[in-house]
């Protein structure tokens, strides 16, 4: 019997900070790589006077923007969006590998008591993926 990948999805962020741009959150890969497939960013606590933006990164070594590449962007539609409003990115499909990590920042700060939450919709990569994507994963199989 054959089974899809599993897809699931991880808060980046939880009511974080909105008005800082020290502000972030991230997911490391460890035990199997995983394809990020969309993003969302949700206002928790409206802001003023800025509207927010969230950029998504994959870091190929955690903690260090050495060698990371940009996602995506996630930007608040007007600096006093209400609490409830979600932006979306859909379609990213980049795979994560193997001590990787998924990272979003604050990159514009909001104003007022802004808070958000970011989720990224995780999906599992196939467990061939060193075999099928050796270029992309940077992976080489070692066979005795």
């Amino acid at each position: 019997m054959a089974y899809g990948m599993t897809r699931y999805e991880h808060q980046l962020m939880n009511a974080a900070d909105g008005t800082s741009t020290s502000t972030a959150g991230r997911k490391t890969v460890n035990l199997r790589p995983v394809y990020v497939r969309r993003a969302s960013m949700n206002v928790v606590v409206a802001g003023t006077t800025t509207p927010v933006v969230v950029t998504l990164k994959k870091r190929i070594t955690p903690a260090s923007d050495t060698g990371g590449t940009t996602i995506g962007t996630l930007t608040m539609p007007s600096a006093t969006s209400a609490a409830g409003v979600m932006v979306y990115l859909d379609d990213l499909n980049t795979l994560i590998s193997y001590g990787n990590e998924v990272y979003s920042v604050v990159s514009t700060a909001g104003g007022g008591s802004l808070t958000i939450d970011v989720t990224v919709e995780l999906e599992d990569a196939p467990d061939n993926i060193d075999r099928v994507n050796a270029d992309e994963t940077g992976i080489t199989e070692v066979t005795a």
